[in-house]
Parts: structure tokens; sequence; C-alpha cells
């Protein structure tokens, strides 16, 4: 999977990628591959022994957004019961913030960490700093500008729901230099629904 979605992404480019990239392919047994919207190199997640360790690309704007989509919602969930990750898009950092303030209580923010990043702006609730009932209002509050109320990323989300929908999908980017294509393709299961 990481060697196909590595040649789509050059193929993107209209490039074929340079022989040196086929160690990007290699995943070590017992490491799990984290995706990268923001560049080429996979990230690996390795459990042992119950501890965690996550290796991320060198670039900081790659380490970063990787960080954002895998390891923080992987991470929010410790310490007892479950964190909840409201992922949106559309929104700034004080929208975000306002949003979740209608409807939790004073002090309740405390237990919230919003991140701004690439895909938008996520809220990560701490375990036992929201209940049930609170998950539907956040959900119901932030409408149509929220795209995941879990760790999928925002390329997961539109990857699914294409196939769902047995839609397809094709890009014509000038600017952006292939940058949407290429966060499309790294989603396992893309070739399915993205054209060209």
């Amino acid at each position: 999977d990481i060697t196909s979605a590595l040649r789509a992404r050059f193929r993107a480019m209209d490039r074929e990628p340079p022989e040196g990239y086929a160690d990007h392919s290699i995943v070590p047994r017992g490491a799990r591959p984290l995706a990268n919207s923001a560049g080429i190199a996979f990230g690996l997640a390795v459990e042992r022994e119950g501890k965690e360790l996550y290796l991320l690309p060198g670039v900081p704007s790659e380490m970063k957004e990787m960080l954002r989509a895998s390891v923080l919602p992987r991470l929010a969930g410790r310490g007892g019961g479950k964190a909840l990750v409201l992922r949106t898009s559309g929104l700034t950092e004080i929208e975000a913030e306002e949003r979740l303030r209608s409807v939790m209580g004073p002090g309740m923010l405390e237990s919230v960490s919003i991140v701004s990043g690439v895909s938008g702006v996520d809220c990560y609730l701490r375990p036992g700093g929201w209940n049930e009932r609170m998950r539907r209002a956040l959900i119901e509050i932030f409408g149509t500008a929220l795209y995941a109320a879990g760790p999928e990323s925002l390329e997961e989300v539109c990857v699914d729901r294409l196939r769902e929908r047995r839609s397809t999908l094709s890009t014509a980017e000038s600017v952006t230099g292939g940058l949407v294509a290429s966060r499309i393709v790294d989603i396992a299961g893309a070739s399915e629904c993205f054209l060209e």
C-alpha cells in the first residue's frame, strides 16, 4: 500500500519516484505506518511491552501535521476513560472556542486542547471532560464545520464518503502543484475513487 501511494503521489506530479524512495516502503515487523498528508515519508508507530514509540519525519511541517493528525488523537485517550476529538474545517480557534463555551459549563474548557493545523481546528476533550449528552450537543453546535468526531483525517473522511457514494474525484491543480491529489492518494483505498 505504501509503495502504491508513493507511486501515485509522484505520478500526480508527472514523475516517477527516484530509486532511493524504495526504502520508504520498508515497515519493521510490529510497526504500523502513519500516513503523511503533508509530505512523502511515512511515519511509524510501534507498541511494545505497554510502551508506544512514534517515529515521524524530520521536516517540521510534516512532523507537526502528523503529530496533530495521528499521534495526539492516539495519546488523548490515555489515563482512563475516553477522549473525544472534534475535527473541524473553516473555523478559527476563537470560533471553535466560542462554540465549545456555548455547550460546556464554566471552567470546563480547561479540559479541552484547541489545536490549529493544515486541515482545520481540532478540539481534544480529555477523558472525564465530557459526557454523551455534551458530545451530541457539540456535534450539533459545530454543524457542517465538523468533519469528524474521532481521529480520522479530512482526507480519510473524503475518501470514505466518495467510496460510500460510489463517486469519483479528479483534480486540476496549478498553484497547489498537485498537493490536493497527493493528500488524497495517501489514503488506503483512494484508488477506488480517485481518477486522476
